[in-house]
């Protein structure tokens, strides 16, 4: 079956595969899973976030950590979160939750567009 639709959230709550297209033109296609990506990314709430970061910044195979508000936002592909939150743990930073941060399609079809200066506002 075939769906148009400007409503992403709904498309990715229905759709297994995706065509983004802007202005016409195709911009990419495939698997909903390949075009969110982003799988190596976990949203982790700790006690102390400053601390959890400083710790997270050392770990191997962690490429970049960032505090937002309550959450430490890490990506660090082919690191498991039991890893991340046993190198906390053993730091002595306790950690009440670990999510994996998912892009939402909207997210994902705003960054493959917007390099495209007709999309910007006039």
């Amino acid at each position: 079956m075939l769906v148009s639709s400007h409503q992403l959230a709904e498309v990715q709550q229905l759709a297994t595969h995706a065509v983004v297209m802007n202005h016409g033109r195709l911009v990419t296609s495939g698997p909903l899973a390949d075009l969110l990506g982003d799988t190596d990314t976990y949203r982790l709430q700790a006690e102390d976030t400053a601390g959890a970061a400083d710790v997270l910044r050392r770990i191997p195979g962690v490429e970049s950590v960032t505090v937002r508000g309550a959450e430490v936002i890490v990506t660090a592909p082919n690191v498991p979160s039991r890893d991340l939150v046993r190198e906390l743990v053993t730091a002595g930073i306790g950690v009440t939750a670990v999510h994996q941060a998912n892009r939402s399609l909207e997210e994902a079809f705003l960054t493959m567009t917007e390099g495209d200066s007709r999309h910007a506002a006039r």
